[in-house]
């Protein structure tokens, strides 16, 4: 009898998932939203920094309970309820701007993961805020051939709920500036 094993990067998808990029001002926070099945409930999650997962440094780790751990501008708390841990980088540099990971350490077996890039944007923001008074987790700019890009905004809401929000917009490459309908709104 043979027994044939296969892994799928579309399986480990299911257990971990992520926003795959997101994009902060300097000297502002970023937080990055990642969705775990539900069985890795009380299991230790991670960030890690690095352009190739195996080789990644830790930045922060939880124990497996929902207390926040924070190690200088980085923090981590999971929400067992919403199976989804947050990571928040405070206080953006350009040398935040890189390729992380959302984990899970199986310990006894190849982690679970999930690459983000991060992006620290100098100047003013490119999208106002259509949280209100939520801070925006994460915000990112799909450009097409034109000169127009949609914008996206993603909102994590006191209540727990996440929206997203989306418009289109015209930029300007040279000067990084970018119009939406919300601007023309007197």
């Amino acid at each position: 009898m043979w027994l044939l094993c296969l892994y799928s990067p579309g399986l480990a998808a299911l257990e971990l998932t992520g926003p795959g990029a997101v994009s902060g001002l300097w000297g502002r926070s970023v937080s990055v939203p990642c969705q775990y099945h539900e069985r890795y409930q009380e299991t230790p999650k991670y960030w890690c920094s690095g352009i190739i997962w195996q080789s990644c440094s830790k930045v922060v780790e939880t124990t497996g309970s929902e207390a926040e751990v924070k190690r200088d501008t980085v923090s981590i708390r999971d929400n067992h309820t919403l199976h989804m841990f947050t990571v928040t980088l405070e206080n953006l540099t350009l040398g935040d701007t890189g390729i992380y990971w959302c984990g899970i350490n199986l310990r006894s077996k190849s982690d679970f993961n999930f690459p983000v890039s991060v992006t620290v944007l100098q100047g003013e923001s490119l999208l106002p805020s259509l949280c209100g008074t939520a801070e925006p987790t994460y915000s990112s700019r799909l450009h097409s051939k034109d000169s127009s890009s949609t914008l996206l905004q993603t909102c994590l809401l006191q209540s727990g709920v996440l929206i997203t929000v989306a418009w289109r917009g015209t930029c300007q490459e040279a000067s990084g500036s970018c119009t939406s309908p919300c601007q023309d709104i007197s």
